[in-house]
């Protein structure tokens, strides 16, 4: 019996009190020294030597979570599936930077540092910080996300509780409006400026100023709202919208600190244009049209720049006007006389200009064309023949509508800085009958003159000096032809004969 008794206890020593066969018979995984047969370093998460048998049981760092932070060159736009509107509606947020502290706080962010805009509130598309408030913009809404310290009241005042801010879940602060309001598509239209955050509502057609407070003010309806029901939409499909690349479809928005006016410009194509706004004007207004189409816009707090086709461009530069990325274009305005009672018949029409060229004062220089009309009367587009005081001959130039004497105006300086002229003929064509004045072309937002309307047959010409309506519509363009002449128009009266009292006015 005792050579069986040697051999179990042999048999339980060398196998039945193996480590391996007792982690193999209860299923657990290997763990070997290197004298034992064990892996490699390189196979092991996380391996690292422990030459001082440090016991990390009640170490720190069970208790200190450690998070990797955005390396310093991280761009938030590159990413493969960060498309248009495929993004999340999550804010992750940091704690605040500590002074003096070499830890950058805010590129390390803690587990549920972060909130989500509800879905009902639309896609998140923009976050912006307004006079001390936080909100998130989406594409149905506003949300305001607030946060503050957390403090309690002593005896000695008011007591500052840890050194991070607590951020509350966000709230619509337009909320029970079933198809939304005041929404943001596009993350690259919109913009924060000392007058307000302004964006376009493209969903909407509709451009906003949002001050932090109340409502956004709706200001495409101030004056001008049907050109923006029918132009502010992208007229062209194109794959590539909102990138500001040459080529594609996107809002630009940018702020003139020279003279406090806001642009908005829409890059689509044929079918773009900008438009400059004055926020600062009483209850707001927009300017100027303009012929500039910029990829974007960026600004300091004296000058406004631009981007176009790989340059950068310094805007309001002296004795460059009407010049844009390198080419001339023509200075157009467009106005109206109205009589608010009567028709009238037109008399003459009496024009106070500024010109100049640097500090040479008094030009003789004038508009170069215009189109002058009302319902169905017109000038057609016609050249002006400038008499001036520092010569006493017409300025000699080529008719627009060749062959007609009536295709020409004649105006003369009668000071310093007045023009007149009377000498307008009526154009039209009977042969044409009832002819539009202008042509409006879907998606643009400039009306052409309908030159074929005054050149139809030229032997029955209507031919009538006195233009009879209840309003007069004046277009001017001018051609500064590199010149470096800068016109400024003061003012411009029309003295008519009103036909219910037979009165000059």
């Amino acid at each position: 019996t005792l050579p069986i008794l040697i051999a179990y206890w042999y048999f339980t020593e060398q196998i039945l009190s193996n480590d391996q066969y007792l982690d193999n018979m209860l299923g657990i995984p290997g763990c070997a020294t290197d004298a034992t047969g064990g892996e490699s370093d390189g196979n092991i998460k996380g391996f690292e030597d422990n030459y001082h048998a440090y016991n990390y049981d009640h170490s720190r760092i069970n208790y200190v979570n450690y998070y990797q932070s955005m390396p310093a060159q991280y761009n938030t736009c590159e990413c493969d599936s960060c498309g248009n509107l495929n993004t999340t509606n999550e804010v992750y947020f940091s704690n605040k930077q500590v002074s003096g502290s070499p830890q950058d706080a805010y590129k390390n962010y803690k587990a549920f540092n972060y909130l989500e805009i509800p879905s009902d509130s639309g896609k998140l598309t923009n976050l912006f910080e307004l006079n001390g408030n936080f909100f998130a913009h989406t594409t149905d809404s506003i949300m305001m996300i607030k946060y503050n310290t957390v403090t309690t009241q002593t005896n000695l005042g008011v007591s500052v509780l840890g050194g991070n801010d607590l951020v509350i879940e966000p709230f619509n602060i337009l909320a029970g409006i079933t198809e939304g309001f005041a929404g943001l598509t596009y993350t690259n239209a919109a913009i924060n400026t000392k007058y307000g955050y302004f964006f376009i509502d493209s969903e909407a057609d509709k451009i906003y100023q949002y001050n932090g407070s109340g409502l956004p003010m709706e200001i495409s309806s101030n004056g001008i709202e049907f050109l923006f029901k029918d132009n502010l939409k992208f007229c062209s499909d194109n794959s590539c919208t909102d990138g500001k690349t040459v080529g594609g479809n996107h809002y630009s928005l940018g702020f003139d600190p020279r003279y406090n006016r806001i642009l908005i410009t829409k890059q689509d194509g044929e079918n773009s244009f900008t438009i400059s706004y004055d926020p600062t004007r009483k209850g707001g207004g927009f300017i100027s049209l303009h012929d500039y189409i910029p990829q974007s816009y960026f600004w300091d707090r004296r000058d406004l720049l631009s981007t176009s086709d790989g340059g950068v461009y310094l805007h309001n530069v002296d004795g460059s006007y009407g010049e844009f990325y390198g080419e001339q274009h023509p200075f157009e305005i467009e106005f109206t006389a109205t009589s608010m009672q009567y028709d009238f018949t037109y008399l003459n029409t009496t024009v106070r200009i500024e010109t100049s060229n640097g500090d040479v004062k008094n030009i003789d220089d004038f508009f170069n064309f215009a189109a002058i009309y009302n319902s169905t009367e017109g000038t057609g587009t016609s050249k002006f023949l400038l008499r001036g005081d520092n010569n006493g001959d017409k300025e000699e130039g080529t008719n627009v509508l060749e062959g007609k004497d009536s295709a020409n105006i004649t105006v003369n300086k009668i000071s310093k800085n007045k023009y007149r002229f009377n000498e307008i003929e009526n154009n039209s064509i009977r042969s044409c009958g009832e002819s539009a004045m202008t042509i409006s072309s879907d998606c643009q937002v400039i009306d052409s003159i309908n030159e074929s309307a005054f050149d139809c047959n030229t032997d029955k010409l209507l031919g009538t000096h006195g233009f009879q309506d209840d309003h007069l519509i004046y277009r001017f363009t001018y051609n500064n032809n590199n010149k470096g002449n800068q016109i400024k128009l003061l003012e411009v009266i029309t003295e008519v004969t009103e036909t219910e009292n037979n009165e000059t006015v």
